[in-house]
């Protein structure tokens, strides 16, 4: 753990120093005047700083579950969120409905939906099937050395 830690200690230091370092240079050189260079720095120190906070952080277990459910969901959601957008227009557009898209409340009633359908998805097909992938991964693996070991 030692090579670990101290591995893990210098990416957290070398992220830090990016971070901070760009913040500097960019604010001497007024380069956050241009929008670009805002845009070029968040979407590179966001991440960075992520992780930085990520790496130090340890959560108790029900907290721990919990973003773990959000983490593995986020990609299920991501999927279903342009088909849920979809129907919702179509059904809006067939019944004459007006979408109230600059009231929070239906933008935070979308998302919800969105994440509850993820969560959904990810429990009732995504987990089962990496489940089962990993299954026919380790059979195919033990028949070849199964094979391999065959004299």
């Amino acid at each position: 753990t030692g090579v670990t830690t101290t591995r893990r200690r210098s990416i957290l230091a070398a992220s830090l120093i990016y971070i901070v370092g760009m913040a500097v240079v960019c604010q001497a050189l007024h380069l956050f005047d241009k929008k670009i260079i805002v845009h070029l720095y968040i979407s590179t120190a966001a991440p960075l700083l992520i992780h930085v906070l990520a790496s130090s952080l340890r959560l108790s277990g029900s907290l721990a579950r919990w973003v773990t459910t959000a983490g593995n969901t986020t990609y299920s959601s991501y999927l279903l969120h342009f088909p849920l957008q979809m129907g919702l227009m179509l059904w809006a557009a067939s019944t004459g409905w007006r979408i109230p898209r600059e009231e929070p409340a239906f933008f935070i009633a979308y998302l919800g939906v969105s994440l509850a359908l993820g969560v959904v998805a990810y429990r009732a097909f995504e987990m089962p099937m990496q489940n089962r992938l990993r299954r026919m991964a380790r059979v195919r693996a033990q028949a070849v050395r199964d094979v391999v070991a065959a004299p």
